[in-house]
């Protein structure tokens, strides 16, 4: 995937027929920080906010992420894991951002080049290297595109099938054998693969202008408060069963009068969505009284996976 970006972005470069710096300049291309304090933009202040809490919501509670850690040897090789994809990160969005801004100035300066059947900003991209470059190498980085996202749906599904197949599986039935939790993993991994295809389909003929604002929009909505509910599970050992999952309902319901009532950023609502749970988690927790039971499956969970 990098290596398709790389060639794209040279490619393109040598296909400009304009001074590059003078129309991102003109453009106001290279103005990256924006100190206001406004939290409907995407200023510095929400950038960061915003970005912090959608990285602890996936690097903390999402399983595609954790059961990666869970093939390393250690801690110690899980936190170097960590380190080394943050460092490869930044390359690779300077890559990106870079390109886009190649392409933005690219179609400034040939407008009558951009199709009109063209809905949304993600399909400049693809109809750039379909329309302008040899039939070899646009087929190579369409290859690479899907191989790329194959890797990463392939890792959703098995998450969501371990998730379900296993955890909850374990927790309506008792004992189950291993070729059921396996049975069970499959049908599950077919049913996520036939669901993710339907509402890929829905998105593609809804009009959506960018996929990653809809991602970000639909992390923070939905995966926030699950966040906190780690973020609780961790720092206040307190907290029981019935709290966390009243935690969630009442972030959730939070969270749509945040998007429906307020005017701040998409990129925020990770942040609102984890600060909420984690306050009605630790208050619940407070007023609700200690679970004896919620802690023996704790412990028995615990001895089951040392042993």
């Amino acid at each position: 995937l990098l290596g398709g970006a790389i060639l794209s972005m040279v490619l393109l470069w040598f296909n400009l027929d304009v001074d590059a710096w003078q129309v991102v300049n003109v453009q106001q291309k290279m103005q990256v920080f924006d100190w206001r304090f406004d939290f409907s933009e995407a200023t510095f202040w929400v950038v960061i906010l915003g970005g912090l809490s959608i990285n602890l919501v996936q690097y903390g509670s999402d399983q595609t992420v954790v059961q990666r850690y869970l093939t390393t040897r250690d801690e110690a090789t899980a936190a170097r894991s960590i380190w080394t994809g943050a460092l490869m990160v930044l390359p690779a969005t300077l890559i990106f951002f870079t390109l886009g801004t190649l392409l933005f100035v690219y179609y400034t300066q040939h407008p009558v080049e951009v199709t009109p059947v063209l809905t949304s900003l993600d399909a400049i991209f693809p109809w750039y290297f379909v329309s302008h470059l040899p039939d070899g190498v646009a087929g190579l980085l369409l290859a690479a595109i899907f191989a790329a996202s194959m890797s990463s749906l392939d890792s959703s599904m098995n998450s969501v099938a371990a998730v379900v197949g296993y955890d909850l599986l374990a927790r309506f039935v008792r004992r189950p054998s291993q070729s059921t939790g396996l049975a069970t993993a499959r049908w599950i991994t077919v049913i996520t693969g036939l669901t993710g295809t339907g509402l890929a389909v829905w998105m593609a003929q809804s009009g959506i202008s960018s996929l990653w604002d809809q991602f970000n929009m639909i992390v923070g909505l939905f995966v926030g408060g699950l966040g906190g509910v780690f973020i609780l599970g961790i720092f206040f050992p307190r907290t029981q069963a019935m709290a966390a999952l009243l935690a969630l309902i009442f972030s959730a319901a939070i969270q749509w009068m945040v998007k429906a009532h307020t005017d701040i950023n998409l990129l925020l609502y990770a942040g609102t969505g984890m600060i909420s749970s984690i306050l009605i988690g630790f208050l619940f927790s407070v007023i609700l009284p200690p679970s004896s039971k919620g802690r023996a499956y704790t412990l028995q969970a615990i001895k089951k996976r040392e042993s």
